[in-house]
């Protein structure tokens, strides 16, 4: 595998025009209002280019609404046809910026202790269609986004940035909790000035506020094409179904939607931020098999496509790679409160398994990278520079570059411990994965060989079950009523990039939506005042989130084994916005350029 650069450099000019007219635009916390006015937000003219950028997915998207996104082909198309408050975006002089695209300016704390805040709309917002967008549309979508009767999938977004609207969650789980909130009560106001007002249960920082409305759940929907398909119950749309049934206000609008085969999008002329964008068009084919998109793309049908590993072999140092890091480290998730299998309940057996991981190893058995720790190198601390969390003094302080944290040695006096503690002669464990991932059965059965053979078969029996994703996940949150609902099991979650903070989210003692049952008082205080921080506040921050996470991987309630890493053809017309794969705004497609 070909190394990969962490280096964030624009490599285009186009990425200097968008922002070009943002009028002093800030970073995060420090954003500044746009210019009123037309489609052009400053007299800069855009970038020359135009033409069709042509894309491909293995499999259709589920939907255009925002509040039903279900995966990361949804938020992909949802965040190019869909309008949001704040726009995660490239820079000219850092790696990202966060700037207003249909708010006005930066969020208002209107009290003193950050837990009411206003944001203003612009006065000169559109729907692609010409349509007027107002505040009131911003307000009637996180109506709909909390409705109790539609028990949108998502509805938990905003608890992922931190940002808890006042009896927003009470408000949509009251048939299921059997309590009566009425919208009113809820921390959402719309008030004058073509502003929305929200109360919150926590404080929070300007920018955390904006990293949330960037969201994909943020797109505001159209409230008459929302009702208008709405059914008798009332507790289902089909906004977003396809393509006429979704009001368009993106980078780009919709303009065709032919499930299993294509969507397309063109130029939105009245987006606000149009410096920047000089595609006319984009179009997606879906192509399920892999040779028949690598067919397309050697035939130019295609801009991009993703290899297998045999394609690998085939395309070797071709320098049209782009290697693409997934966020999440695949892990081998513990069950420290099993009751059946109390061994696992044992630190030093956990231990003794994070130490005996040889991570090189399994890291050959596909194209990834070895990891013992849970925040990737993806996630980023400081936003102006580009710095990851990984390459601060703070995050490699506790970790292992040489050898991933692999010592034989120790990891069997960790285990012999463990059996003399427990008064065990020996152990059993059974991992779980997901029975679509070849790659994850891959490495299952690595660890099984080389754990039985580290401890000794007569010592240690490992067993391993396939289960459906739906059906494993759900057992992994069973645990609140069955303790013992498993043993272990692959996880690897995503989070948000532009805060490490977040991918620590899940684990404190009061998260909602547990796989595994991780609850410690030390890191759960240390995650507490490590979010608490502006994001600006890099260096104490990054000495909070390094201490949680040395912390959770001492008590190793799991055990981070890779990071896997795909890899993508782009065709050599197609310029980039970066450099390498940017991990907060991915492949960036709005700010290509096609070269004709």
């Amino acid at each position: 595998m070909k190394k990969r650069l962490l280096s964030l450099t624009l490599a285009t000019v186009m990425a200097v025009s968008l922002l070009a007219g943002c009028g002093g635009v800030g970073t995060a916390g420090g954003t500044t209002s746009q210019p009123s006015g037309g489609g052009q937000s400053s007299s800069h003219p855009a970038p020359s280019g135009g033409g069709e950028l042509r894309l491909v997915f293995s499999e259709d998207i589920d939907t255009l609404n925002p509040h039903m996104e279900r995966s990361s082909t949804d938020s992909e198309i949802i965040l190019s046809v869909g309008g949001v408050l704040y726009r995660i975006a490239p820079s000219t002089n850092s790696a990202y910026e966060i700037v207003p695209e249909y708010a006005e300016g930066a969020p208002e704390m209107v009290d003193q202790e950050g837990l009411v805040w206003r944001i203003k709309v612009r006065d000169d917002a559109k729907y692609a269609d010409g349509s007027p967008m107002t505040a009131g549309d911003f307000v009637y979508s996180l109506k709909m986004y909390y409705d109790p009767l539609l028990l949108n999938s998502p509805g938990t977004t905003l608890d992922e940035y931190g940002v808890y609207i006042t009896n927003a969650t009470p408000y949509m789980i009251q048939h299921a909790e059997g309590t009566e909130v009425a919208w009113e009560d809820v921390g959402v106001k719309l008030v004058d000035g073509n502003a929305f007002e929200l109360t919150l249960d926590k404080p929070v920082n300007a920018s955390q506020l904006e990293l949330a409305f960037a969201s994909c759940v943020m797109v505001p929907v159209r409230e008459e094409l929302y009702e208008a398909g709405m059914n008798s119950d009332r507790n289902e749309t089909n906004y977003g179904s396809s393509w006429d049934k979704f009001a368009s206000s993106g980078p780009f609008m919709v303009t065709g939607w032919t499930r299993d085969s294509e969507i397309s999008m063109e130029r939105n002329p009245n987006y606000p931020l149009q410096d920047g964008i000089t595609l006319d068009r984009i179009v997606y084919k879906i192509v399920p098999e892999s040779g028949t998109r690598l067919q397309l793309f050697e035939s130019g049908q295609l801009d991009t496509v993703s290899l297998s590993e045999a394609d690998l072999e085939r395309y070797g140092e071709d320098p049209r790679i782009l290697e693409v890091p997934s966020s999440a480290a695949t892990c081998i998730g513990l069950n420290p409160i099993n009751t059946k299998n109390p061994i696992l309940q044992n630190q030093k057996f956990r231990q003794a398994l994070f130490f005996g991981t040889n991570r090189k190893e399994a890291a050959k058995l596909g194209n990834s990278m070895p990891v013992d720790y849970y925040i990737t190198d993806n996630y980023i601390l400081d936003i102006n520079t580009g710095l990851a969390f990984r390459d601060s003094e703070e995050g490699k302080s506790y970790v292992d570059s040489d050898n991933y944290s692999y010592d034989p040695e120790k990891a069997k006096e960790l285990f012999r411990q463990a059996l003399e503690e427990t008064g065990a002669a020996s152990a059993s464990l059974e991992i779980l994965y997901q029975d679509s991932s070849e790659s994850r059965k891959k490495i299952c059965e690595y660890l099984q060989s080389s754990w039985q053979e580290l401890f000794g078969r007569d010592r240690l029996t490992v067993t391993l079950q396939a289960v459906p994703s739906q059906q494993l996940s759900e057992r992994y949150r069973s645990h609140k009523d069955d303790p013992s609902a498993f043993e272990s099991g692959v996880i690897a979650s995503t989070y948000n990039d532009l805060d490490p903070a977040s991918a620590l989210m899940e684990w404190n003692m009061n998260a909602t939506r547990k796989k595994i049952p991780y609850y410690d008082e030390e890191f759960t205080a240390l995650y507490d005042q490590a979010v608490a921080l502006p994001l600006e506040e890099v260096e104490a921050r990054a000495g909070l989130i390094a201490q949680a996470e040395a912390k959770m991987l001492a008590d190793a309630p799991f055990i981070p084994v890779t990071q896997s890493v795909s890899s993508v053809l782009i065709a050599d017309r197609v310029t980039m916005p970066f450099t390498t794969y940017n991990s907060v705004l991915r492949y960036a497609w709005p700010w290509a350029q096609v070269n004709q």
